[in-house]
């Protein structure tokens, strides 16, 4: 199995600079996380609006059979499981992984959860804006955190390309790197350090590096219906792929332990 940097590397590419005119929306501070996800399951489950996949146990479908998400009995790293109580299903996620970002989604598992919480993605243009300009919109920084550097107190990403030899879950609590919480760095000489409060200039959290994250396209191309993009980089890319201009095409269907989403709302909402 490759790392996601190795697969992502293949299908990124960088869209060149533009103006466009965004309308005004309100965008997530966060992405979603596991006891949101899994709290919108079990009330979804509960209304036949999803369910299980009958030839994939422990994977949920929608009513059209469309893929939505992996529990960990269809996938031992996704980080929401189920308990069947009487004629009550509860999806709930692993304990002390509440706050993480919900990740084994598909962007119709995303899409679905975003029209029953009176939202939507972003598109991919209010992505960027949200995750790379100024407030006074004049200047375009590399990273979501407000600046053209990175550094390790700044974003949860891959130090150096190298081989993997155990898959893992890496993500961090949504909101980690807030100037508050402290972290090690080193694997010889362990240095503890506290994080730097890398928010955008619009406020918000986790942009480059932790989870992709699904967005809507801006683009009108056919071929895109079978695909989304996905943005930001996740906590097995390199510096170069946690860049807000960096973009990922993947299946609609398609899900990993580095893929999650955040939501927008419009202002009337």
């Amino acid at each position: 199995m490759p790392t996601s940097e190795l697969f992502f590397n293949k299908v990124s590419k960088t869209r060149p600079a533009k103006e466009v005119e965004i309308a005004e929306f309100k965008i997530g501070q966060y992405p979603v996380t596991n006891e949101q996800f899994a709290n919108w399951l079990t009330d979804a489950f509960a209304r036949g609006e999803v369910l299980w996949d009958l030839h994939h146990p422990g994977a949920i479908v929608n009513q059209e059979g469309f893929l939505l998400c992996h529990t960990n009995k269809a996938n031992p790293l996704s980080q929401i499981f189920f308990i069947n109580e009487s004629m009550h299903t509860q999806f709930l996620p692993i304990t002390g992984k509440e706050n993480f970002p919900v990740i084994a989604v598909t962007w119709h598992g995303a899409n679905h959860y975003c029209k029953n919480n009176q939202c939507r993605l972003p598109t991919e243009n209010e992505w960027e804006k949200a995750a790379g300009m100024s407030i006074d919109l004049k200047k375009r920084f590399k990273y979501g955190f407000g600046k053209n550097e990175i550094n390790y107190r700044c974003a949860n990403y891959r130090e150096q390309e190298a081989p993997v030899e155990n898959i893992q879950v890496l993500t961090t609590k949504v909101g980690f790197y807030n100037g508050k919480h402290k972290l090690t760095l080193g694997t010889k000489e362990k240095k503890v350090v506290k994080t730097e409060d890398a928010k955008s200039p619009f406020g918000l959290y986790d942009i480059s590096g932790n989870v992709w994250e699904w967005v809507m396209s801006d683009e009108e191309n056919t071929q895109l219906y079978y695909k989304k993009i996905a943005k930001g980089g996740c906590y097995d890319s390199l510096e170069k792929s946690v860049q807000i201009s960096e973009r990922v095409f993947l299946p609609v269907d398609h899900l990993d332990i580095y893929t999650g989403f955040r939501v927008v709302q419009n202002p009337s909402k």
